[in-house]
């Protein structure tokens, strides 16, 4: 205007007034995260397993993961332990309003103010705060990447949160990964938990009984709770004498 020569405009510049969480000043600046990488042909030799990728990203969800972990327009505090993410509260009561994040579930809810902002606060001391970032992650954009020994934590988190989308792929990601080593322990961890899990479940139970006469004699029978043992022992996979199971 006028003939005169414009300003450039400063990168990183915004036009907007962000309110800020003044109560999270170590949290870093907001920036957009990476996407995740795309599946590729696996892990070459001499590399360990290729994450797992669980959904699928979508221009909605690609837009919803630009606000994912910024603190610029944050309105919710996610306690875990000594860690504190930031999370928008109708993101989440739009992805789960009648579960965990929802009203029903107002106890866990609690008020903070801190010079004059009053923002809502959210208390999962109970989780590992690594796992309840994978699962908000995929609360916000519909996907997310995970490590192969994440899958059991997320899937358990997940369902505890009742993210049932995110839980029932990791439960059929995990059918097929039984061990002789983490037979009992996984089913353990598995059992007593909705039906979303149940694949998993399935497939753990299964492998148990294909390969009965190797597992009763292991100590890491004498492990399981008495739900995952009833849930065992009520199954049709045990391929062995009643006896036998009884005696181990």
């Amino acid at each position: 205007v006028g003939g005169g020569r414009a300003e450039p405009k400063k990168k990183g510049s915004c036009p907007h007034t962000h309110r800020r969480l003044s109560c999270c000043p170590r949290l870093p600046a907001p920036m957009e995260p990476p996407l995740p990488p795309a599946p590729g042909p696996g892990p070459g030799p001499g590399t360990g397993p290729a994450k797992m990728l669980l959904g699928k990203l979508d221009k909605v969800g690609s837009d919803f993961r630009s606000l994912f972990l910024d603190p610029e327009t944050a309105d919710v505090l996610v306690v875990c332990g000594p860690e504190t993410l930031v999370a928008h509260r109708a993101v989440l009561l739009a992805r789960s309003r009648r579960g965990f994040f929802g009203p029903r579930n107002s106890k866990r809810w609690r008020k903070r103010s801190t010079n004059g902002v009053t923002i809502d606060v959210l208390e999962l001391n109970e989780l590992d705060p690594t796992i309840v970032t994978k699962v908000l992650e995929y609360v916000y954009a519909g996907m997310v990447a995970v490590e192969p020994e994440q899958l059991l934590p997320v899937a358990i988190a997940a369902d505890y949160l009742q993210v049932e989308g995110l839980s029932y792929m990791c439960a059929e990601k995990l059918v097929g990964t039984a061990t002789l080593e983490n037979a009992f322990e996984n089913l353990d961890v598995l059992t007593g938990h909705s039906a979303t899990l149940k694949p998993a479940i399935d497939s753990y139970i299964r492998f148990i009984g294909e390969n009965a006469r190797d597992l009763l004699d292991c100590e890491d029978i004498l492990m399981l709770r008495e739900n995952a043992m009833l849930t065992l022992l009520q199954s049709d996979y045990l391929a062995c004498p009643e006896e036998e199971i009884f005696e181990s």
